[in-house]
């Protein structure tokens, strides 16, 4: 720590990191969901777990973009059994704005302003003009569902416990 001109103390290496590393920085995210008792009522168990989660289908697949493999869901599957953990509708569309033909701009140069005298009271510069507004259209492009993979984790510790209360009996004799 140096102290400033005022006497405060500067973190002069996390200054330097922030400009150094701002991809480190900003990748170290947080996501928190409010889940404080006081901002819930009508609290009640989840409600037949192992049977909600042997109706989960997890599938393994290639994303079109990029071919790279990963396990996952079929978000419409999901909805089914945890509809608050997915977004969006199955095959969901939306409308979009897109620009069929561009604007189109020219560069006009507008000459100095001479004076009575012959004295340039404004020098000659370049300005851009607008020669025709840009065209746009709509479409209707895909409205992906997406899936909070959070949401899911409530119902998996649900029937973790339901199973493992299910291991406990059947060791301790049945």
């Amino acid at each position: 720590m140096k102290m400033n001109q005022d006497n405060r103390k500067v973190d002069l290496m996390g200054v330097l990191k922030s400009y150094l590393f701002p991809a480190v920085i900003a990748a170290v995210s947080a996501y928190n969901t409010s889940s404080d008792y006081r901002l819930k009522t009508d609290i009640k168990s989840v409600v037949d777990p192992s049977t909600r989660l042997l109706k989960l289908k997890p599938i393994n697949f290639a994303w079109i973009v990029d071919g790279a493999r990963t396990d996952g869901f079929l978000a419409h599957e999901l909805a089914e059994e945890i509809p608050d953990a997915t977004t969006g509708e199955k095959d969901g569309t939306k409308v979009e704005e897109y620009v069929t033909s561009p604007a189109v701009y020219r560069e006009v140069t507008i000459e100095a302003v001479i004076d009575e005298n012959g004295n340039e009271v404004e020098a000659e510069r370049t300005e851009t003009e607008l020669v025709s507004e840009a065209v746009t259209a709509e479409r209707t492009v895909p409205d992906y569902q997406g899936i909070d993979q959070a949401k899911i984790v409530p119902l998996l510790v649900a029937a973790l416990q339901d199973a493992l209360k299910r291991i406990a009996v059947l060791e301790n004799g049945a």
